[in-house]
């Protein structure tokens, strides 16, 4: 029997279903003797989850089809096209492994502490874990080669198949760093503007106009990331707790949440959308601690809400949408491709790929997206007068008001660090931590906001 299979709670998501379920195992064979070297560099290092993804994800881009002979060669080496090579590569091992030969270099794990890029393995097959695809644990969603006739694929295994396999960690896996801290800028469809200070050890400040001064202090030193937009502020403070006001000053905020929140967003119709640290959202309108409406199961990585439209991206990276609050109703808007989402008051929505490439449309649905850039970009905003604003990967700042390819205006210098627009104004961050605004598109017209504030 596999090692400690208990359905059990999971630091592993619930993704969606891949296809029929596995119900058995390829017909045994022998273990491949003839483990070549990869050609990978610095190979054998400690490697991050999500570098796993990476490179795994490639195999699955590129079809590579099941082989215990052949090799197959990207920009990751070279590696043998069967369960164990697969393994080996997305590891970055040294060589194409066996699955007698992957045991030194891994360790036995609970099925309860199975994470993206760990493994599930027997005696002559081993695949990759991407997550779960029932709330009681017990079908997991993996990524592997299979067999003769398959190529490298995403796959749910039956709850008795998996049984059969033990739970493992690579050696030298490592958790990935946390994301940087939120740059602390937001601006909403009326103008208002609240920036973080973080050399304030994580004070609010908010204002309405364009200039150095007018700051009102609106927090003591709790706060990690802020929003505001339709007259509505909230913050998230470093315990996990939401509050909300709507007028600019000190006092008047309001308790919205237990302390369990690791994300909010409000939209220009007032909607709340708040991320919990299960992954689950939930959404209200109106201030207060009450009302909030379960929407997800706990399967969200972020969120973005405006003009009455709700974005959510999941944890295999597939965007849904709608435009009322409830569980219900959510259409599916990508394949599993994307990285950020964002959507403006008109409802246009911009969504940033896995290869930085950003895409646009006005409608809810899984069709109609328009590509907007090449794969250059590193960020996306969206405001309620439809300007769409990108940062490169340079950290220049481009912006344009129409859905389509065409018509992007350079904003700035390759000087910035992050981007906000809404209600006219846009907002930019720069790499000396100073904020500058503007109301038109274009080079020039910048007016410096703050001294350096992070």
């Amino acid at each position: 029997a596999a090692l400690g299979f208990p359905a059990a709670a999971s630091a592993a998501p619930v993704v969606s279903p891949a296809g029929p379920e596995v119900t058995a195992g390829p017909a045994a064979k022998p273990e491949p003797t003839d483990l070549k070297p990869a050609f990978t560099t610095m190979a054998n290092r400690p490697i991050s989850r999500s570098e796993v993804r990476e490179r795994g994800q490639s195999w699955l881009d590129d079809h590579v089809p099941y082989s215990q002979s052949a090799y197959h060669t990207n920009q990751y080496g070279s590696y043998r096209q069967d369960c164990s090579g697969f393994v080996s590569m997305a590891w970055n091992l040294e060589r194409s492994e066996n699955t007698q030969s992957l045991l030194p270099l891994m360790t036995d794990i609970d099925r309860s502490d199975l994470k993206f890029g760990d493994a599930l393995w027997r005696t002559g097959h081993i695949a990759l874990f991407v997550g779960w695809n029932d709330e009681a644990r017990t079908r997991p969603v993996v990524w592997e080669e299979y067999d003769y006739g398959h190529f490298a694929e995403q796959r749910v295994w039956s709850a008795s198949y998996a049984a059969t396999f033990t739970a493992k960690r690579y050696r030298n896996i490592v958790e990935d760093a946390p994301p940087p801290p939120d740059a602390g800028i937001s601006v909403g469809s009326d103008g208002t503007q609240l920036i973080l200070n973080r050399k304030g050890n994580g004070t609010a400040l908010a204002k309405k106009g364009i200039g150095l001064y007018g700051w009102t202090v609106e927090t003591d030193p709790v706060v990690k990331k802020v929003a505001t937009n339709g007259g509505v502020q909230l913050i998230l403070t470093k315990d996990g707790t939401v509050l909300a006001k709507d007028t600019i000053g000190l006092y008047e905020w309001t308790v919205e949440t237990d302390a369990v929140v690791t994300d909010i967003a409000v939209g220009s119709d007032g909607t709340q959308m708040i991320l919990d640290n299960t992954g689950t959202v939930l959404a209200k309108k109106g201030i207060g601690l009450y009302g909030w409406t379960v929407e997800t199961d706990a399967v969200v990585k972020q969120i973005a809400t405006n003009g009455g439209v709700q974005l959510i991206l999941d944890n295999t990276g597939t965007v849904l949408a709608k435009n009322s609050i409830g569980q219900y109703g959510w259409t599916r808007e990508t394949d599993a491709v994307v990285g950020k989402i964002a959507v403006g008051s008109d409802g246009t929505q911009l969504i940033l790929d896995n290869t930085g490439t950003v895409s646009a449309k006005d409608t809810i649905g899984l069709y109609g997206w328009t590509a907007e850039t090449d794969a250059v970009v590193t960020d996306i905003a969206a405001g309620s007068d439809g300007t769409q604003m990108i940062l490169d990967r340079t950290g220049t700042v481009l912006a344009k008001d129409t859905i389509g390819l065409y018509g992007w205006t350079v904003e700035t210098d390759a000087v910035v660090d992050r981007i906000a627009t809404n209600g006219g104004v846009q907002l930019i961050l720069d790499r000396n931590d100073t904020v500058l605004a503007k109301t038109g598109i274009g080079l020039y017209g910048w007016t410096l906001e703050s001294d350096s504030i992070v």
